[in-house]
């Protein structure tokens, strides 16, 4: 299809256009205007045009003109070949005002046939439906949409990534490269890594693979157990009677603390809130009550005052005018007869010929030349002592120095502007660094403070916090071990003594003594003791084979049969030393002792790591070594909790601290900031003072070298040479006067000679007093002239004198009224009333907001009571929710013991009560290791699968990305200077991520305004070559570069060239530069003005 051109635009009606007409001649056309030209509603009109409207879903602008009607208009598509068409589309808007979404009417006409007659594509009979079929055949199938997101798109469409995520546009970024569908690709990885997590996590607890190696870890612990507890299950049952009845009282009590720490801690965060309240409260009191006032009357007043100076100047300087017109008028005197004679002077001077005329003139120049000469010495005084009229010709009034004296005014003023506004830089940063101060010796007194009262005496803790948390850790485990071994100790001390009570040993004469009773019937037991094992081997086997447990019966049988062998009496002779029993060594000796020498080894190395921290139970371990040797344990049970109190209370002082040293840190950092910004304004005025001062210099000096009187400002040295320049003139025209006298002198001597040659001596010159009263005559009217322009001066200066006082007299009234209103007589009494009035606003809805804040805190049943707790000092609330956190603490712990305590009691018992433990345990063992096997297989397996996935996909955002994704890449690299080098998009996710030269990806969500522009503009321009290679659709882009800095506004506007070699631009903006740059960098660029 080729390339399009649009050659030209013409806009019948269509949005605040009307009757337009553009014609776009080169390859990159720059549309310019102010904001609502219409350069949008233009890009509107050609997608209009050239895809109908969008619906109303999609815009709610359809450019329907306000006149209503129809409205449209056309275009003129240039293709290859030297094939033209216009496209012609209206559209209608309906009798209730809501105009048609849609195609409207379009009509395609074929132009420049080779008969050189236009003819159109369609026939009258056929309508519009061939000329859409022909118009979508030029268009290269390009859908609306995809014209509207990727050919002519504005700044908001440019921001939004969704508008290239449409289902025309995406496939071109998403999945091209993959054989199947990234989601689905992506969704199969995420399940196999969750699989992967459910089965096995590194450090993780609640994973299958670490429960079922827990799991199989206590139950190989179980069956080293001993199975031989009957004789505690009573003490059992009652120890669980107990335990309920505390876990009842425990539970009430935790309640209750709960209850008032939470209250407490309601007042305690309420508390400033209440304090304000009551603060705000007590200052509405002292204010008066507005029942009225006026809206906005502080800048009514500020209005009307600025009003009243004004008009007050205007009337005082048109009352002086009107005094000095009155008194230059009153000075005027007229004589009304001369004056009436003055046209018969007139006719008779003009009868008297040359030499008449030649008198009459010589009395007006020398008056001419005195006026001048006054006026020449008014302006010598006026340009200051010294001046002579030798120097007035003398001086050169050259153009240079009146430009001197001009560029002087503009560095005067601004310098002077500079120098305030640096002196009011400096004052500010000078009362920011006092704030800044006065914050850092407030944030250094407090952390002083917290670390004066975070002292621990003489212990010494951990050097950080995390090394505190992993002795904690380290506790944990060795109490989890230190309470095994004491279990372990005790059931070996149980057993031994179950031993004991079988063994027995008979020592001399005591054992003796037992047979003899024995004989004698009174031991009978002992004698028949060794046949009851072997009447439960045959009983209890019996009765469980009936029953039809055959592996129980054999184990029962095996179990009574040892027991038997072990109960067999036999000579004992002796007595056994510790760890024998009839020269027998005791079974369990050795590992009790092993265990106890654990135990010992156990607790030194926790009192090695707590003894620095100076607690409680060292002390008592000390004591109960002490005392025996054959104590189990010498710590106490609460060791660990009594530790772990003691280390988290340093942990919340440490944090505490911390939090303080920080904040003290960036207070002093910020005080730096303002000392150093303070010097750096400082310095600049200064610089600025001193600036000023050498321009003052150099200017005091050039006003030496000319001459001009010292201490004039650039405005009066501009008037000064004025005024010089007036003089000059003065002095010019009074030496023209001057030598024009002398010329009439001479030719009147000359007439007089020559009449008295003729007529004699004349002894009086008949026409002197004719020529005195002309003049005369003359000076009258020209009084009365000026008393005529100086009469309608004054009427006209009363007028507005009266209108100017009028005006000023109902401004007056308006302040008046608004002083009134406000309850004020005088200026300062309504000041302090609008004061007084805002500041009762500002604390009305500050306490609206402090009640509106403590009723979401407390709520209004808790009201009053915090209103009680205000008067109580925040020291003892403090402490009173102290006192009630470690209850509350210690009752949570004590609780949780005890709940412990029952679980296992009750287990135990259940265990023992079923009496199959054993078997139970070595097969749940059995069943665990091989389900343990299975999941280790079934996750290595995933495992393997994850990482082939991982390859796949970095082979696919590496060497398979989309050509569209290539072709932006060079596009952005070209934009940015090669500040990113390439685009990529994730595989299965609807998003882009930009490459920056170090091979760092960026998201695009993470990316500047301006950057993120730009990717998107690159996508536009390698999308519209891949979407629609049939037809190289024309560009329009309205406002596009607003957000780019002049490198970036540069780099592309300096791409623009390459892409008008393969498609039509059409830009639009409203900004100069955009323009300039544009201009110097694109060579064939056209601007159209709006």
């Amino acid at each position: 299809m080729g390339r399009m051109n649009i050659r030209d635009i013409r806009i019948d009606a269509f949005g605040t256009l009307r009757d337009r007409r553009f014609a776009p001649e080169g390859p990159i056309t720059l549309f310019y205007g102010p904001n609502e030209a219409g350069k949008s509603t233009i890009m509107g009109f050609i997608r209009a045009v050239l895809f109908g409207l969008p619906p109303r879903t999609v815009s709610s602008n359809l450019y329907e003109p306000h006149a209503g009607g129809m409205y449209g208009g056309a275009l003129t598509l240039e293709l290859g070949e030297g094939r033209s068409y216009r496209v012609e589309r209206s559209f209608q808007i309906d009798s209730g005002g809501r105009g048609r979404s849609g195609g409207g009417k379009v009509k395609v006409t074929r132009l420049h046939e080779a008969d050189g007659v236009e003819r159109s594509s369609r026939s009258a009979e056929t309508g519009g439906a061939q000329d859409e079929a022909l118009l979508r055949e030029l268009l290269g199938g390009v859908q609306g949409e995809l014209f509207r997101s990727v050919f002519a798109f504005g700044l908001s469409e440019l921001q939004e990534l969704g508008s290239l995520q449409s289902d025309e546009v995406a496939g071109y970024l998403y999945s091209a490269g993959w054989g199947a569908q990234g989601s689905s690709v992506v969704a199969a990885e995420r399940r196999i890594v969750q699989e992967m997590d459910k089965l096995y996590r590194p450090k993780g607890k609640n994973q299958e693979v670490a429960l079922l190696v827990k799991r199989w870890e206590e139950g190989r612990s179980e069956l080293r157990r001993s199975k031989e507890k009957l004789a505690q299950y009573i003490s059992w049952g009652e120890e669980a009677d107990q335990l309920e009845r505390d876990i009842r009282s425990a539970d009430d009590t935790l309640r209750s603390v709960r209850d008032a720490a939470l209250r407490t801690d309601r007042w305690l965060r309420s508390r400033e809130h209440g304090l304000r309240l009551q603060a705000v409260g007590r200052k509405l009191g002292e204010l008066p009550l507005f029942a009225a006032f006026p809206h906005d009357a502080l800048s009514r007043f500020e209005v009307l005052n600025a009003d009243r100076e004004r008009l007050g100047e205007e009337l005082r300087e048109r009352e002086a005018k009107l005094r000095a017109t009155g008194l230059a008028l009153e000075s005027i005197r007229v004589d009304e007869a001369l004056v009436a004679e003055r046209q018969k002077l007139e006719s008779m001077l003009e009868r008297a010929g040359a030499y008449r005329e030649a008198r009459s003139l010589l009395s007006g120049l020398r008056s001419e030349a005195q006026a001048d000469e006054r006026a020449a010495e008014l302006v010598l005084e006026q340009l200051g002592n010294g001046w002579t009229e030798a120097d007035l010709i003398a001086y050169p009034l050259s153009v240079a120095d009146r430009e001197t004296v001009r560029e002087a005014k503009a560095k005067w003023d601004e310098l002077r502007k500079e120098e305030e506004l640096l002196r009011a830089d400096a004052g500010r940063t000078a009362r920011e660094l006092e704030e800044a101060g006065k914050a850092a010796v407030v944030a250094r007194s407090a952390y002083e403070r917290a670390e004066s009262l975070s002292g621990h005496g003489e212990a010494r803790w951990e050097p950080s916090a995390e090394a505190m948390k992993r002795k904690l850790a380290q506790l944990g485990s060795d109490y989890t071990e230190w309470s095994r071994l004491r279990q372990e100790l005790r059931h070996l001390g149980q057993r031994e003594r179950d031993y004991r009570l079988f063994r027995e040993p008979a020592f001399d004469g005591r054992a003796r003594s037992k047979q003899a009773t024995e004989r004698s019937g009174n031991g009978g037991f002992y004698r028949w003791r060794p046949a009851l094992p072997v009447a439960a081997a045959l009983i209890v086997p019996g009765l469980l084979w009936m029953q039809g447990q055959e592996a129980m019966a054999a184990v029962t049988l095996l179990l009574f049969a040892s027991t038997a062998v072990l109960m067999r009496p036999g000579a004992r002779n002796g007595t056994a030393p510790e760890g024998r029993e009839n020269g027998q060594p005791v079974p369990f000796s050795e590992e009790k002792q092993s265990i106890r020498r654990q135990l010992n080894q156990l607790e030194r190395s926790v009192l090695d790591k707590t003894l620095a921290w100076r607690l409680t139970f060292p002390e008592y371990a000390a004591a109960a070594n002490g005392a025996t040797a054959d104590t189990e344990a010498s710590l106490p049970e609460s060791w660990l909790s009594e530790a772990r109190q003691a280390a988290e209370q340093w942990l919340e002082t440490r944090s505490v601290l911390e939090r303080l040293e920080k904040a003290m840190g960036e207070a002093d950092e910020a005080a730096a900031l303002s000392l150093g910004k303070n010097e750096a304004a400082s310095r600049r005025h200064r610089e600025a003072e001193n600036s000023l001062a050498e321009w003052k210099e150099d200017w005091e000096s050039w006003l030496r070298e000319r001459g001009i009187s010292r201490g004039l400002s650039p405005d009066g040295a501009l008037e000064w040479h004025l005024i010089a320049e007036q003089g000059k003139q003065l002095l010019r025209r009074r030496e023209a006067v001057k030598r024009r006298i002398n010329a009439m002198e001479a030719e009147a001597e000359s007439f007089e000679r020559e009449a008295e040659a003729l007529g004699g001596r004349i002894d009086g010159d008949p026409l002197y007093a004719l020529k005195r009263r002309k003049a005369e005559a003359d000076e009258e009217q020209s009084s009365l002239s000026e008393r005529e322009r100086l009469s309608k001066e004054r009427d006209r200066l009363a007028a507005e004198t009266q209108l100017c006082r009028e005006k000023l007299e109902g401004v007056r009234t308006r302040i008046a009224e608004l002083w009134r209103d406000a309850g004020a007589d005088t200026e300062e009494r309504f000041r302090e009333r609008v004061r007084l009035r805002e500041e009762r606003a500002t604390l009305e809805r500050e306490r609206e907001e402090l009640a509106t804040a403590l009723d979401s805190m407390l709520g209004s049943e808790l009201r009053q009571e915090a209103e009680q707790s205000l008067l109580r000092p925040p020291e003892e609330l403090e402490s009173e929710l102290e006192r009630l956190a470690g209850l509350q603490s210690d009752t949570e712990r004590r609780l949780d013991g005890l709940r412990d305590r029952r679980g296992r009691l009750r287990n135990e018992m259940e265990k023992m009560e079923s009496g199959e433990e054993h078997a139970e345990r070595l097969q749940r063992v059995q069943e665990t290791a091989t389900e343990l096997e299975q999941h280790s297989r079934r996750w290595a397996v995933l495992a393997l699968a994850t990482a082939l996935f991982g390859r796949t996909r970095a082979l696919y955002e590496t060497e398979r990305q989309p050509a569209v994704l290539r072709r932006a890449s060079g596009y952005l690299n070209a934009m940015t200077g090669g500040r990113y080098a390439r685009i990529i998009a994730p595989l299965g996710e609807k998003r882009l991520v930009a490459v920056n030269r170090d091979g760092e990806p960026v998201d695009s969500a993470k990316l500047s305004r301006g950057a993120a522009e730009q990717l998107y503009m690159a996508m536009r321009f390698a999308l519209a070559d891949e979407t629609a290679p049939a037809a190289a659709l024309p560009f329009v882009m309205d406002d596009v570069f607003v957000n780019f800095d002049e490198e970036r506004l540069r780099l592309c506007l300096e791409l623009l060239p390459s892409l008008a070699e393969r498609r039509q631009l059409l830009l639009f903006t409203c900004h100069e530069h955009v323009v300039r740059t544009a201009s110097d960098l694109i060579a064939p660029l056209q601007v159209i003005r709006l």
